[in-house]
């Protein structure tokens, strides 16, 4: 892991060193241009170190011998999940079980990661605060132009939600409550109104 984030360190600083010099070059005019790149810099640098380190963690899981007496290795895929930092792409490996015959992402399994997931958890829910302040075409741009996503991706993403949570429907008053709330109001009024000639007199 420390290897990880070494190499990381040294893309991110490179980068930020060429930024540095373009400012520098324009006579520190661009203020715009140079924070764009800085941010940049820093959103690659982030994508690019989660791809490492799930790969990294995949790799453990085929050298692990525990794992061996249990999984046997099928095939390396390569999966990419959007996020908020963009795109991130790294191997994963299936495997199968010498138990049962079945065939597992234990990487994805092991992240919580739904077989056909694109989004990150953090990247869907920016996408749907997005898409209930606005519309489903600024929730489907809302990642960035490296993790565009359809409007129906995003429609679907809402209804979704709304099946896993559905809103409570207002209770429904019946007749027989209906028309005691209305008997309860004029017993009252009529009251009120013998109390009124009753001070008067």
């Amino acid at each position: 892991m420390k290897n990880i984030i070494a190499y990381s360190m040294e893309k991110l600083y490179k980068d930020l060193e060429e930024a540095d010099k373009l400012f520098l070059s324009s006579g520190m005019k661009d203020m715009e241009l140079y924070e764009k790149q800085l941010a940049e810099a820093a959103r690659k640098a982030a994508a690019e170190h989660m791809a490492a380190l799930y790969s990294d963690m995949d790799r453990m899981l085929c050298e692990d011998i525990s794992r061996a007496e249990k999984y046997t290795i099928q095939r390396h895929d390569e999966r990419q999940l959007l996020t908020t930092v963009g795109p991130v792409c790294f191997t994963h490996t299936l495997f199968r079980s010498r138990k049962d015959g079945t065939c597992h992402y234990l990487l994805d399994e092991w992240m919580e990661l739904d077989a056909h997931e694109r989004l990150s958890s953090r990247a869907e829910a920016e996408v749907l605060a997005e898409a209930v302040k606005t519309s489903y075409a600024s929730a489907a741009r809302v990642l960035g132009e490296d993790s565009l996503i359809s409007k129906t991706a995003v429609m679907d993403k809402v209804h979704g939600i709304q099946t896993e949570l559905p809103f409570p429907k207002p209770e429904k008053k019946s007749v027989w409550n209906t028309f005691m709330l209305r008997q309860t109001r004029i017993t009252f009024t009529s009251r009120r109104k013998t109390e009124q000639r009753r001070r008067a007199s």
